[in-house]
């Protein structure tokens, strides 16, 4: 009897082993082995509005332009009086040249602009000048010519 159920127990060991076998080679293995991820990406095609580059002017631009718009008032934003037009209106006042030889010089809440400038007034006379612009934060632009 005792090897009647070694027989049975050699023969239910196999067929466990066989089902195991079989199970793990069709995929049903409880979480052991491989698995596999299936990934589906979907393209979608979108329009970007050109990105536009606006320049922003110089800070030797924007000296000038504050020098410029002071000779027409005749004074800078500080009040301080600007001798440059005579005789002359702003009408018949033209910039002939502005020097190639400029600096800026930054200070934590100050931006200084040095420069010269050449101006030509009612078509005959011409004069040099030499300004320095002061920016200050949370101040009025100050405008020197000398």
């Amino acid at each position: 009897m005792e090897k009647n159920i070694s027989g049975i127990l050699t023969i239910v060991a196999v067929i466990c082993l066989v089902l195991v076998g079989l199970a793990y080679g069709t995929g049903y293995n409880m979480g052991i082995g491989d698995t596999k991820t299936i990934t589906e990406i979907e393209y979608q095609n979108i329009s970007v509005p050109e990105i536009e580059y606006i320049e922003e002017p110089s800070v030797l631009e924007k000296a000038i332009d504050t020098f410029m718009q002071s000779v027409d008032d005749e004074e800078d934003e500080a009040g301080n009086d600007i001798n440059v037009l005579g005789n002359y209106n702003f009408d018949e006042v033209s910039k002939i040249k502005v020097y190639d030889e400029y600096s800026v010089e930054y200070d934590d809440e100050m931006t200084t602009v040095n420069f010269s400038i050449r101006l030509q007034f009612d078509d005959r006379v011409k004069d040099s000048y030499d300004v320095t612009v002061i920016y200050e934060d949370d101040e009025d632009t100050e405008v020197f010519v000398a």
